[in-house]
Formats: structure tokens, C-alpha cells, sequence
């Protein structure tokens, strides 16, 4: 009888693990390993699902004395080397062609893209789309210190 009870036992459990495998549905995700959402357990692409580190750049806009440094301000005087009085109006800055490089070689580099529209020279009114590189911010001091550049990937070199 055991021996018996033993065989069904075997015969339960093959026909388990032949269930299991066809209920089996493969999982899509994001298998791109520089992406912060990698998914290491699914096993069909989604490129669409993956979420890339973003480039935030912080700027602090001061004044440096020869002992002290002070932040930047529109409606405050300060002083030359020749103890001269002075003061900014306005003080703009782009940043362009951003790239972090690595320790060990390679770059961080942005890859956001920008979609424009220009009138094609040779025929007015008609309008060409051009695709460039969106690794750039324009920066003004006093108002906006941060600025968000995009999304960055790396690039062995």
C-alpha cells in the first residue's frame, strides 16, 4: 500500500509542476541595467517603462571678498579691489554641452532631445523638424539657482 501511496504521491506532483509551467506568462519590464528601475525579473523588453537618473545642477551666486563671501544680491552695493562701489543689474549664463566625466574614464552624458520647427529657407511657409541635443540651461542669477538638465546615461570611452 505504500508503495502504491508513494506513486500517487509522485503522480500529484509531476502533474503540479506540469501545471505550473503552463501557467507561466512572461513578464515584461525595463532590462536596461542603467536605468534606476532595472528589472531584473522580467524577461521581455519594455524600453518604454524604463526611468533613467535625471541631472540636477544647483548653482549659488556670490560675492567673494578677499575675507568673506556673501551671496549674490541685485539690490546691494559691493565693493572693487580699488574699494570702488558697484552694482549688478542682471547677471544671465547658459550652460551648454553638459557632460559628468567618471573616475575610471567614460561620461555621463544628457540625452534628452528637443523637437524645433524651422521655415525651410528654400520654400517659405514650410516648416522643417529638426531633433537636437537637449544638454543645456540658461541660468539667472538671483532668481532661478537650479536648473533640471535631463536625463543622463553613460558612454564607455
Amino acid at each position: 500500500m505504500s508503495k502504491n501511496k508513494s506513486s500517487s504521491t509522485v503522480l500529484a506532483l509531476l502533474a503540479l509542476l506540469f501545471f505550473m509551467q503552463a501557467c507561466y506568462e512572461p513578464q515584461s519590464g525595463c532590462l536596461d541595467v542603467e536605468a534606476v528601475n532595472y528589472d531584473f525579473s522580467a524577461d521581455e523588453p519594455a524600453p518604454e517603462d524604463c526611468v533613467y537618473p535625471e541631472l540636477r545642477l544647483r548653482f549659488e551666486h556670490v560675492y567673494s571678498y578677499p575675507d568673506t563671501t556673501v551671496p549674490l544680491r541685485f539690490d546691494t552695493f559691493y565693493l572693487d579691489e580699488a574699494g570702488t562701489p558697484f552694482r549688478l543689474n542682471r547677471f544671465d549664463f547658459l550652460v551648454s554641452d553638459i557632460r559628468l566625466s567618471l573616475e575610471g574614464g567614460g561620461s555621463l552624458d544628457v540625452n534628452d532631445e528637443i523637437d524645433i520647427f524651422i521655415e525651410d529657407p528654400n520654400q517659405p511657409g514650410l516648416l522643417l523638424e529638426r531633433v537636437i541635443l537637449d544638454n543645456f540651461g540658461f541660468v539667472t542669477a538671483g532668481s532661478n539657482r537650479t536648473i533640471d538638465v535631463g536625463t543622463v546615461t553613460s558612454s564607455a570611452q
